[in-house]
């Protein structure tokens, strides 16, 4: 996987999790005192994800080059950047992150383990607001890439955790002069000072990847979160 590509795929995550409304009411922040739990540690792993999809390790610096590419990026219209990157950057570099890929298809999946930094309630205004947006990255973190967005939230995923939202993304893509149409799903919950979002990124077909994976991906990871923070 590039270096273009994986802040490509993770920076559609950030902006998936932080553009839309919430569903439900957040979660509430760490206490005061309370050692940040590590979360590299609380991630999926290559033994999460099932067949055919296959555990791709980022680059070195890729989560870091992702909230970068969201911190330099241009929103229209510009409220809905202000409201992704206050929501986002909090867990861009902070972030433990997970990618498969299906060798055949090359669509993939992602996994994000990061803290919480704004409450799932305090973005319900974006699901009327910012139902669809204009972003364009920098071309020196993420090729230079631009997205037109429409997004449209979803039933929230059952699982057992404090907040919970879904959302499905229709988004048009331009990277160096190549355009291509994606369908991203993306599944998000918050417990214990954490957010957990899934993320299906589709691959050559443009079809959007299985829900059910997704569903399964987010209750394992939320399992997870749960049993070692």
């Amino acid at each position: 996987m590039s270096r273009t590509y994986a802040a490509v795929v993770i920076t559609a995550g950030l902006l998936a999790a932080a553009c839309s409304g919430g569903s439900t009411s957040g979660t509430a922040s760490p206490a005061a005192g309370s050692a940040a739990p590590d979360v590299a540690a609380l991630t999926l792993t290559a033994a999460d994800f099932p067949a055919p999809y296959v555990f791709a390790p980022l680059p070195p610096g890729a989560a870091a080059s992702a909230s970068d590419a969201l911190a330099g990026a241009t929103f229209d219209p510009p409220a809905c950047g202000d409201a992704a990157k206050a929501a986002s950057l909090g867990g861009g570099k902070d972030a433990g992150i997970a990618v498969a890929t299906d060798p055949a298809s090359k669509s993939s999946v992602s996994a994000t383990v990061s803290p919480v930094t704004t409450q799932l309630s305090d973005l319900d205004a974006l699901a009327t607001r910012c139902t669809s947006y204009t972003v364009m990255l920098p071309a020196t973190t993420a090729g230079g890439a631009t997205a037109r967005a429409t997004v449209a939230l979803l039933p929230p995923p059952t699982v057992d955790a404090d907040g919970t939202r879904a959302l499905r993304s229709t988004t048009s893509v331009n990277v160096g002069g190549r355009s291509s149409n994606l369908v991203v799903l993306s599944l998000i919950a918050q417990l214990k000072g954490l957010q957990v979002s899934v993320t299906g990124i589709p691959g050559r077909s443009g079809a959007p990847v299985d829900p059910g994976l997704l569903d399964e991906l987010l209750v394992k990871a939320v399992q997870k979160v749960r049993a070692g923070s």
